[in-house]
């Protein structure tokens, strides 16, 4: 939802749940590589078969012993949402796991203020659950992402009205 939402502007409000904001961060803090995460990531998500070859290559060397490069770096970027979070402005609900070793909750709070900053309306809960530990709360807490992200869009929604109306009103005054 993050990286869509940074390139596809027909996106009006995201709620991504237990993301990442940065691959290389998730993949490979303070420079030491989750070698267990990867190899879970790539053995659940069908193989090399289901990722571009460029990932599956760099997967493959790097679990053999190999060393993350300059294009391997390049080649996160390109798929993290940090890369273009400064194009995310649209509402936003990130819902982070508390149990979450693979994704720490230090990626939706870099998300949250990025996509603040940029002017948009966000909301962040700390979830029981997590890659660490899944998720107790169920369909609790698919509904509280809906009324979560809808709260925001209808707060959100409100607010462009108002600046709206406020310039049609100045626009008005001028004639």
């Amino acid at each position: 939802a993050l990286l869509l939402a940074g390139h596809d502007k027909r996106v009006d409000a995201i709620a991504p749940r237990i993301t990442y904001w940065d691959l290389e961060q998730a993949l490979f803090p303070g420079g030491v590589y989750k070698k267990q995460w990867a190899g879970i990531l790539f053995t659940m998500g069908g193989g090399c078969a289901r990722f571009e070859p460029a990932v599956c290559e760099m997967y493959t060397r790097i679990a053999q012993g190999g060393a993350l490069t300059d294009a391997d770096r390049a080649l996160l970027a390109a798929r993290s949402p940090a890369t273009v979070g400064a194009d995310i402005r649209v509402p936003t609900y990130l819902a982070q796991g508390e149990l979450d070793s693979l994704f720490p909750l230090e990626h939706a709070d870099a998300a949250a203020r990025r996509i603040a900053a940029n002017g948009a309306p966000v909301a962040v809960d700390w979830i029981a659950g997590g890659h660490d530990a899944g998720s107790a709360e169920g369909a609790p807490l698919e509904r509280l992402v809906r009324a979560a992200l809808l709260l925001l869009w209808r707060r959100y929604r409100d607010l462009l009205e108002l600046r709206l109306w406020r310039e049609v009103l100045r626009r008005a005054s001028l004639t």
